[in-house]
């Protein structure tokens, strides 16, 4: 839909000034103030629906919304009534803010921890809205006042746990089930911190943060009684210990510029200054409101809320809800803006930022919608997750065949760690395309959600020309630039570039095929600097790995875990298969590491690897799995006719893989990948693909 107002039969406005009784006709208010723009997004879309019932729309209709923030105390909420053909816009020139946080203006200088700090009364705020979990300073977020400032403490002793056992299998028992409680080491709690019951114990640990209020701490035996129980055991992943953890919004450890902590027992808000911030010019909000839009519809009774467009809006400040016990990719959070039962929706260069969950959640019955050329920055959680039915779930509530192209994701995980930049679920058809995805913890994309053979709707997804790096930061583990899970015929993974991924106890992947991924096509990607392998597939069957480029990774360059064999509480892969997997033409490109490594059933001939150009840039002799030589690994049935030479790369250590004339990669087939597009476009340049 253009500008073109030939093209829309009504104009309709939004104005600060204005007032949702007056036409809404007019741009600003008159001058006698009888007559003006709507005061309100509802005000507008209530007239909108008004005149659909009453037959008095002839085509499609244009709200545009005067700039200011425009704080909500309730959530912006859309139906079927008001599906029409519509789109949402801020007025040209002007940025119009849906805001769903409370500004702090009663600042006063104070004293505490022997520091010069704000504080607020909060008290009425706090009786009115209920606690806080975000405070925003000068468009910052600032920090939580956490114990310690750097790293972690370690937990002593958990009831019924040996750190020594592995995780999995038979001898696993109990450890399966998480705890609500520690024993501290000596020094770490304090039985005199004030403000208790608002401390929250964020561990880190596998693939996962959890995030845990503290309901009491006994200084005799040091045992710490949380107000949840942790999902996974509090243990840290594979390095034989209890879990890490720090602890946040400590009044007591307020000492740092940026840093702030509330105190609920008093109704006290404080906050550091940063250098050069004075209160009488500071904007200072705390956010209160999580779900700042809504569209919904019912799709069991094919009653959607449809043809709503939104462009060029942004939206502050929403709330991430009280502590919630983490799930992978955090995937039981509720985001921010939300669609059900809702198609043809659209968000086109939309603004997202200062939130607490996700930015955009799609649930069930969503399809045919698009976010488009988005900027999503300084988030809780991550950009966008979509979820619908499963195989065996209803049609009318499947999600998929949306599109998600062009935006740019960065700075996530802030409150939710395991946060993903993009996650589909049960979700097919989808278009995850030219996104720019960076400054996270966790995985870049997130495709699928059937651990194993099992029948999946995640299918026929198409990941391409996104641009995917500093992920991880040394926090999780088990991670992938792209992820996938399940059996996903049709899906392709193609042209994107992914780097610097740096992983906690294990697995910071560049290209992830977790448990079950299988039928995938996995070509044309530029992978590197990453702290395992830039390719690890867990275990899967028929994937299909050409023509990319994978580079220095700090374990291997290639791995396979578990082959497509692990059947063991899975719905059973079969035997109508050839390999796991098959690499040809590829480039792999080492630095005194084994180019192949992992679980590899070298006699069963359980992946296929021929055409491939290798090198290693230390002058080392190739490694491939456990063979001794590259010869042998030869004679046992790889790569018999792939080539050992230098790829002539302009300059792979400061990440320019452009091939030079006299490269060798054109006697394997290698076509040169160009990566001149990948990320966002320019608007004039995205195409409906």
């Amino acid at each position: 839909m253009s500008d073109s107002k030939a093209e829309f039969c009504l104009d309709l406005y939004v104005s600060l000034e204005g007032n949702d009784q007056w036409s809404g006709l007019l741009a600003e208010p008159d001058k006698g103030k009888q007559d003006g723009p709507k005061r309100s997004l509802k005000g507008a879309a209530q007239e909108i629906a008004m005149r659909k019932k009453a037959g008095r729309l002839s085509g499609p209709v244009r709200v545009r919304v005067r700039g200011g923030r425009y704080f909500l105390s309730t959530t912006l909420s859309f139906g079927p009534e008001h599906s029409w053909p519509t789109v949402y816009e801020s007025y040209p020139g002007e940025e119009a803010i849906f805001d769903g946080g409370s500004k702090i203006e009663n600042w006063k200088i104070s004293k505490l921890n022997g520091l010069k700090v704000w504080e607020a009364d909060v008290a009425s705020l706090l009786d009115a809205k209920g606690r806080f979990r975000q405070l925003f300073v000068n468009g910052k977020r600032a920090a939580p006042a956490r114990s310690p400032k750097k790293g972690f403490y370690w937990m002593e002793d958990v009831k019924g746990l040996d750190p020594k056992k592995p995780r999995g299998g038979k001898e696993w028992g109990a450890q399966d089930f998480g705890q609500d409680s520690f024993v501290s080491s000596l020094g770490d709690f304090d039985k005199s911190w004030k403000n208790l019951e608002d401390l929250e114990v964020v561990v880190m640990h596998y693939w996962l943060n959890a995030r845990l209020g503290v309901k009491s701490f006994d200084p005799v035996s040091r045992t710490v009684q949380l107000k949840g129980k942790s999902i996974f055991p509090l243990l840290d992943s594979s390095s034989g210990k209890f879990a890490k953890y720090f602890v946040e919004n400590l009044v007591e450890a307020l000492s740092e510029p940026g840093e702030w902590a509330l105190d609920t027992g008093k109704g006290k808000l404080y906050y550091v200054p940063r250098r050069g911030e004075k209160i009488e010019s500071s904007e200072t909000f705390v956010s209160h409101l999580q779900q700042l839009l809504k569209i919904e519809g019912d799709p069991d009774k094919g009653n959607y809320a449809e043809h709503l467009s939104f462009r060029k809006l942004s939206f502050e400040h929403a709330d991430c809800g009280v502590p919630v016990n983490s799930k992978q990719s955090e995937c039981n959070l509720a985001g921010n803006l939300v669609l059900e039962g809702a198609r043809y929706i659209s968000f086109d260069s939309c603004r997202f930022e200062h939130l607490g969950c996700y930015a955009m959640q799609l649930k069930d019955g969503c399809s045919q919608n698009r976010i488009v050329g988005c900027e999503m920055k300084d988030l809780g959680a991550g950009g966008i997750i979509a979820n619908g039915s499963d195989a065996e779930g209803s049609l009318a509530r499947r999600t998929g065949k949306n599109r998600f192209t062009d935006n740019s994701i960065s700075a996530g995980g802030r409150v939710f760690s395991s946060a993903c930049g993009i996650i589909t679920m049960h979700s097919g058809g989808n278009q995850i395309s030219h996104n720019l995805i960076h400054d996270f913890f966790y995985s870049g994309i997130s495709v699928g959600w059937v651990w194993g053979y099992a029948e999946s709707v995640s299918k026929e997804n198409r990941i391409e020309k996104n641009h995917i790096y500093d992920l991880g930061k040394g926090v999780l583990s088990d991670m992938g630039g792209i992820y996938t899970l399940g059996v996903q015929p049709g899906t392709r993974i193609a042209g994107n570039l992914i780097h610097d991924i740096e992983k906690a106890n294990y697995g910071g992947w560049a290209i992830y095929p977790d448990e079950g991924s299988s039928h995938i096509v996995i070509e044309n990607n530029v992978c590197y600097n990453v702290s395992s392998s830039p390719f690890h597939q867990h275990y899967g069957r028929e994937n299909l790995v050409v023509n990319n480029i994978f580079a220095f990774g700090a374990e291997c360059i290639c791995a396979l875990t578990a082959g497509c064999l692990r059947n063991t509480g899975y719905t059973h892969c079969g035997t109508n298969f050839r390999r796991s997997i098959s690499f040809y033409r590829n480039i792999f490109l080492g630095n005194a590491v084994p180019i192949y490594s992992g679980g590899y059933k070298v006699p069963d001939k359980d992946f296929d690897s021929d055409l491939n150009l290798i090198w290693d840039v230390s002058g080392k002799e190739l490694v491939a799995n456990n063979s001794p030589c590259w010869n042998e690994w030869k004679k046992s049935g790889y790569d018999s006719n792939s080539i050992v030479a230098d790829p002539k790369f302009k300059d792979p250590k400061n990440g320019d893989f452009t091939l030079g004339d006299d490269s060798p990669a054109s006697k394997i087939g290698f076509s040169p990948i160009d990566i001149s597009d990948i990320g966002p476009r320019p608007e004039e340049k995205r195409v409906m693909d």
